[in-house]
């Protein structure tokens, strides 16, 4: 537990101190395009840091349980198993650019982030596995929830990031560098929070009650961290979308009117 702990505490360490070590450069009024203040204030940037802590917490706990597991369940060689842990980072990477190119070509990513938590969710119960998938635990189902897991978390990660940058443009009206900034290092801190956490919270559950029960742990996180704040993004949008729908046919009307006038 201390391997993950000591890099996770000096990781979140390091974003803390971070923007303390960079040059300061001087900066007109007109060039400051945003406030951290007033970016974490907006419930649905906030509720997007939220998820994408949550799902470094579950990526972290995996990856702390997952060797200890491999080994004493299939009693699997060192270099099979490094093999398996290649197979999330190699998911994650590839899907990446087309989960992009999706979003580009829908205009949202909600969908996208919904979907992949869900994917996430079924992928660690066939992991874990759950009794209600009739499933028993053999190298294929083994396979076959990384798998999932690893597509549903680089979706996750990838949408709630993308989710926040959307909002905070929305709420700011600013498309420059220092909102990006503000953003990415906000994005930072999530990830190393999930991580930092995850990892000795998931040690300490495998010692005391395994895997395969621990992976409810998990489930739960990821439902009421993750998945539900994610339908309540959703929601809103789609609320906000019918105000401003509604407001545009208001403002057709009167102007309708004044030509008539």
């Amino acid at each position: 537990m201390a391997t993950f702990l000591i890099p996770g505490v000096i990781m979140f360490l390091l974003t803390l101190f971070t923007p303390f070590m960079f040059t300061k450069f001087p900066m007109a009024a007109a060039d400051y395009e945003g406030d951290i203040r007033i970016v974490l204030r907006k419930p649905r940037i906030l509720v997007n840091f939220v998820i994408l802590g949550a799902v470094t917490y579950v990526l972290s706990s995996i990856y702390a349980t997952l060797e200890p597991f491999l080994h004493s369940t299939f009693d699997l060689s060192p270099l099979t198993i490094g093999f398996v842990f290649g197979l999330i980072g190699v998911l994650s990477a590839v899907l990446s650019p087309i989960w992009g190119f999706v979003i580009g070509k829908i205009g949202t990513s909600v969908p996208i982030l919904l979907g992949g938590l869900l994917v996430e969710i079924i992928g660690i119960a066939i992991l874990g596995p759950i009794p209600i998938f009739g499933i028993t635990t053999s190298i294929l189902s083994t396979m076959m929830g990384l798998t999932l897991f690893a597509v549903g978390t680089g979706s996750a990660i990838l949408t709630s990031f993308n989710n926040s940058i959307t909002e905070a443009k929305l709420y700011t009206f600013s498309k420059g560098n220092s909102v990006m900034a503000l953003l990415s290092a906000s994005y930072i801190f999530s990830y190393c929070l999930g991580t930092t956490i995850g990892a000795p919270i998931a040690g300490y559950l495998y010692d005391e009650i395994g895997f395969a029960q621990s992976a409810y742990v998990l489930i739960g996180v990821l439902a009421v961290f993750a998945f539900f704040p994610a339908v309540y993004i959703c929601i809103t949008q789609l609320r906000s979308k019918g105000g401003s729908a509604e407001k545009t046919q208001l403002l057709l009307k009167t102007s309708e009117l004044n030509d008539i006038k």
